[in-house]
């Protein structure tokens, strides 16, 4: 089994199709979404509606969790709550709706998907989880890998029984040891933070024990005209520069 990872594609459409057009090539026969379709760019809703057409089950984010819960709304800094109730405008009922019915953690093909940290938390962020409290959390989880988004940056934690390392994702394949534990974070198709404003997937091996880290290129001038057309935050179009 080969499964495409899409995380944090907040309503950016053209970085989805154009994942979706790579991921075409790849020999992948699933895909699901860590969460975070929506919020931040100018398409939530046509995303919703092309993730649920391809039917690609996703993951509860905490963007989503804003949409049906606005008392959540203050959880986030100033720019980032605009865009989200402007985005409480935009949506229809079956977008609320579909969003309101994602899970805050999924189980496929024997690996954790969630879009925080495991193994239900769409809020905590991987960096706020150190030292004895991450040392714990590998101790008693019952999946070895764990699949994340929630921070935009590609990461791999990795856990061999005794220590704990962190490593940037790098583009490319890169091999899994069996004996060690993980939490893969998947970046951003639709906001990268990574210092790359390409599109970012992840797909994971499940036979060769390999994951690989996908770049895809899209016309990010077109998602800045948009955002500009709706008057969205504009720090979100600049970090797609």
């Amino acid at each position: 089994m080969r499964i495409a990872l899409l995380s944090d594609i907040h309503g950016n459409l053209e970085a989805l199709e154009h994942v979706l057009g790579d991921i075409r090539g790849q020999n992948v026969q699933r895909m699901v979404s860590l969460g975070d379709n929506i919020g931040y760019g100018p398409d939530s809703e046509a995303v919703v509606e092309r993730l649920a057409a391809l039917k690609i089950p996703s993951i509860l984010g905490n963007h989503e969790l804003a949409l049906n819960h606005p008392k959540f709304l203050n959880w986030f800094n100033p720019q980032a709550r605009r865009a989200l109730e402007q985005n409480l405008d935009e949506v229809t009922d079956r977008t609320r709706q579909y969003c309101s019915g994602l899970p805050r953690s999924r189980i496929i093909c024997g690996v954790r998907l969630v879009h925080g940290f495991p193994p239900h938390s769409p809020t905590l962020y991987s960096f706020q989880i150190r030292g004895q409290r991450m040392q714990a959390y590998f101790e008693n989880a019952g999946e070895s890998i764990a699949f994340i988004g929630h921070t935009h940056e590609p990461e791999c934690i990795i856990w061999d029984g005794w220590n704990i390392k962190q490593e940037v994702l790098q583009r490319g394949t890169i091999p899994l040891n069996p004996k060690c534990k993980y939490i893969i974070n998947a970046g951003s198709v639709g906001q990268p933070r990574d210092g790359n404003n390409r599109a970012k997937y992840l797909i994971w091996d499940e036979a060769r024990e390999s994951l690989e880290l996908r770049h895809v290129a899209y016309p990010v001038d077109v998602v800045i005209a948009k955002m500009a057309a709706k008057n969205y935050p504009a720090q979100y179009a600049e970090r797609l520069r």
